[in-house]
């Protein structure tokens, strides 16, 4: 773990929204940690076996794989969500017109096999219980994949449910839209 302290207020926090979008489970000092020091033993390695010049140009790359590796990971989390959600929001319909609120069919979906997704579902249900209205946890959840697509469809299922219209047309609705 590296002192916050060495590290710009600016970076600490693009890193730590990078890890949170890619559900990678470091605090963003402890992952700046690691990859300085992986890049401090590339950059001696780089050093003793060639130049100063390898051994900087290793210790860059190591640099960058620290912002690679959660934005690849990221981008691959948000692709398995958009694949899953027109399926899941269709499920979500059928299962209010069967009489279910929507907090259940949250809960329904969490525990359902949809990947990433499902996980997203069991976050927003975990938030929900800790205070945070439904309507804050689906903006989180659309901030926190990154994605435009899953953030229109938050809002459009946003506004029916404080239209009061029927939500299973909504859903089916963005769920046809989003194929």
């Amino acid at each position: 773990k590296i002192p916050k302290f060495l590290v710009p207020a600016a970076i600490l926090k693009e890193v730590e929204f990078l890890l949170v979008r890619a559900s990678i489970n470091f605090s963003a000092t402890e992952w700046i940690g690691i990859f300085v020091a992986v890049g401090f033993i590339f950059l001696l390695i780089g050093t003793l076996l060639s130049s100063i010049i390898v051994g900087a140009v290793l210790f860059g790359v190591v640099m960058a794989l620290m912002f690679m590796i959660p934005k690849m990971q990221a981008d691959k989390r948000k692709g398995q969500i958009e694949t899953f959600l027109p399926d899941a929001l269709h499920h979500m319909s059928v299962a209010i017109r069967t009489g279910l609120v929507l907090e259940s069919v949250i809960q329904e979906i969490a525990e359902a096999e949809y990947g990433a997704l499902s996980e997203e579902f069991s976050q927003i249900i975990a938030e929900m219980r800790r205070g945070r209205p439904l309507k804050d946890a689906l903006l989180v959840f659309s901030k926190r994949t990154g994605s435009k697509e899953i953030g229109r469809a938050m809002r459009l299922l946003l506004e029916g449910v404080e239209s009061g219209g029927p939500i299973s047309d909504v859903l089916d609705e963005v769920s046809d839209d989003m194929r």
